[in-house]
């Protein structure tokens, strides 16, 4: 499922700069709802476009369902990174 997210992404980001945040956000969400939710299969563009939705939501004022993909992006970023999270580090 992760194939197309690229492009998807860059359409939504385009959706954003126009000003059609619901627009941006439906595409999104359309996309992400098949999407594996484990951070560890995500593939970068997933993440991105994760992480996008996230800030679509926060503008939107919903911070609440922003938290959620907030924190898958962040999870596989990192795990894609090879950054230890917090609880890793001493």
């Amino acid at each position: 499922m992760s194939s197309g997210f690229g492009e998807l992404t860059d359409q939504a980001h385009h959706l954003v700069s126009s000003g059609d945040l619901a627009g941006a956000q439906q595409l999104l969400s359309d996309a992400l709802t098949d999407a594996d939710p484990r951070p560890a299969n995500a593939t970068p563009e997933l993440a991105e476009a994760a992480s996008l939705q996230a800030r679509v939501l926060i503008a939107l004022g919903e911070p609440h369902s922003a938290r959620g993909w907030a924190a898958f992006a962040y999870a596989a970023t990192t795990r894609q990174s090879g950054r230890p999270s917090g609880r890793e580090r001493r």
